[in-house]
């Protein structure tokens, strides 16, 4: 394996080995292709990164909310935290929760007409 694919295994994930290097190499060409932007001004390059952290060493629910979430917002039940969420579905992803395919962004279409469709924001 490549470093780029280089996975740490688990016994309680649900995800075979064959999944999650499809899961990963899915995941790294949404990041070359998708809107950098949602339309909440959100970055979704940087959220595409952090399901690949989260997929690649199989990251702990506890070191997830450790990482993306902030004192306060742990003690909300449902944090408005796009980092923290992005991080949440990829564990959930890898628990057997959805598909990949759900966890991927629009991806920016370039088109003769309208050149400059889907670079900035989701539609």
């Amino acid at each position: 394996m490549t470093y780029k694919t280089k996975l740490i295994f688990n016994v309680d994930m649900t995800r075979n080995p064959q999944e999650i290097i499809n899961a990963i190499t899915k995941l790294e060409r949404n990041l070359n292709t998708c809107v950098p932007y949602s339309c909440f001004g959100n970055d979704n390059k940087k959220l595409v990164l952090i399901m690949l952290d989260v997929i690649r060493n199989n990251r702990s629910n506890l070191w997830i909310n450790s990482t993306y979430l902030s004192v306060s917002e742990m003690f909300h039940q449902h944090p408005d935290n796009a980092l923290w969420q992005s991080a949440l579905d990829a564990k959930e992803w890898l628990e057997g929760q959805f598909e990949i395919e759900e966890l991927l962004f629009k991806e920016v279409t370039v088109s003769s007409g309208n050149l400059l469709e889907g670079v900035l924001f989701n539609r």
